[in-house]
C-alpha cells in the first residue's frame, strides 16, 4: 500500500513509519518539521484548509493520524486539524483511515480521573474529532486508544480490553501497523495496554 503518516516525526510516528516499511508499504512521512523518514518526507500543515490537503492525499491507499500538539494547539491541531484530514481523505478518495488518540476520549464517564483532568482540553478536542470520524464520515476507520505511553522496550504483546494501562511506544506503533490490513478492526475503537497475546494474534481477535 501507499500510506501517508501524518505526525511522522512524533515518538509513535517515527516507529510506525519504520514498522510499515518493514511490512513492505510505501510510506510518506508527513509532519510540520519534515525529517529523513520513510520513503519520502513531506511538509504537512494541519492549519491549511482541507481543500489544500486533498492534493497531498491523492493516490494514497491509507492515512494515519498520529499528530498531536501536546497541549499547545488543541483546537487548531488536535480538533480542527484532525477533522480536516478526515474531510480531505474522503475528498481524495482514500478509504482507510487510522487514528491514534488517548484512551477514553469518547467516554466522558472516565474523565474524572486526575490524570485526564490535567489535560481535559485535549480530551475535549479529541472527543469531538472522534465523534466526527465515527458519525460524519464514511471512512473505513480504526481508532486506537492506548493508555500511558512509556519509553520501555517493546513487549510484542497486547491486550485489547475496556481498561487502559501502560503501553510501550514500540508496541503501540506495531499495533497501528498491523491493523492496516485487518478488516475486523474497521469501525472499531480499540483500547490497548501491554501484555497478553502476541500482537499479531491479538489484532485478529479485536
Amino acid at each position: 500500500m501507499k500510506v501517508l503518516v501524518i505526525g511522522a516525526s512524533g515518538r509513535v510516528g517515527q516507529l510506525l513509519v519504520a514498522d510499515l516499511q518493514k511490512q513492505g508499504e510505501h510510506v510518506v512521512a508527513a509532519s510540520r518539521h519534515p525529517q529523513n523518514l520513510g520513503d519520502e518526507s513531506v511538509l504537512f500543515d494541519l492549519h491549511a484548509e482541507a481543500d489544500a490537503m486533498v492534493k497531498q492525499m491523492q493516490g494514497f491507499d491509507a492515512v494515519y493520524f498520529t499528530a498531536g500538539s501536546r497541549g499547545h494547539d488543541t483546537i487548531g491541531t488536535d480538533l480542527d486539524g484532525a477533522i480536516k484530514t478526515m474531510q480531505a481523505a474522503e475528498m481524495a478518495g482514500v478509504k482507510r483511515y487510522i487514528m491514534l488518540i488517548a484512551a477514553f476520549a469518547l467516554d466522558r464517564s472516565k474523565w474524572n480521573n486526575p490524570g485526564i483532568q490535567s489535560i481535559k482540553d485535549y480530551y475535549i478536542a479529541k472527543h469531538y474529532a472522534d465523534l466526527y470520524l465515527t458519525k460524519n464520515t464514511k471512512l473505513d476507520y480504526t481508532i486506537l486508544q492506548p493508555g500511558t505511553l512509556t519509553e520501555t522496550p517493546a513487549t510484542g504483546k497486547a491486550t485489547f480490553a475496556a481498561e487502559a494501562g501502560k503501553n510501550s511506544i514500540a508496541d503501540v506503533a506495531e499495533v497501528l501497523a498491523k491493523v492496516l490490513y485487518m478488516r475486523n478492526t474497521i469501525g472499531k475503537v480499540i483500547i490497548m495496554h501491554d501484555g497478553g497475546a502476541p500482537i499479531s494474534e491479538a489484532v485478529l481477535k479485536v
